[in-house]
């Protein structure tokens, strides 16, 4: 818990919720950028390229609150992210096609979580709070 007279020190900051919504901001690209940068390879073999291009952020205001949400509107992403069992729906079987033209008949498939969205935030969370904390100090100098 943060210290009242701290908190109120820092929220005395003039703009203290613009500079938190830019800092947020800068955070939100970054891991952003850093998602589609791991999805082009050192996490996931890009294939269409649909996976990366709609990754995304937000950052938003509510109240005293700065939200920076970043994510995807593709599905496969949470497979991606978390792992799954893929199983047959209408059949005995799935259909796996073979490099040599063949198909191999399988009851299941279990794809790895790869956390491409986990490991890219712990690649940048040392960076990220630091961003917000230059931003707190660069704010509270200028106000000094």
């Amino acid at each position: 818990m943060i210290d009242t007279n701290i908190e109120v020190s820092i929220k005395s900051i003039p703009n203290f919720n613009e500079i938190i919504h830019n800092s947020m901001e800068r955070i939100g690209f970054m891991l952003e950028g850093k998602i589609k940068e791991n999805l082009s390879g050192p996490i996931l073999n890009v294939q269409t390229g649909r996976l990366r291009s709609s990754i995304f952020h937000h950052t938003e205001r509510r109240g005293d609150d700065v939200e920076t949400h970043v994510g995807s509107n593709v599905v496969y992403l949470a497979t991606h992210e978390f792992g799954a069992i893929i199983t047959p729906k209408n059949a005995n079987a799935l259909v796996i096609p073979q490099p040599d033209g063949t198909i191999r008949l399988v009851k299941q498939v279990e794809i790895p979580a790869r956390k491409p969205m986990e490991t890219s935030w712990g690649q940048i969370k040392d960076r990220a709070i630091k961003e917000i904390q230059d931003a707190l100090v660069e704010g509270w100098n200028n106000a000094n």
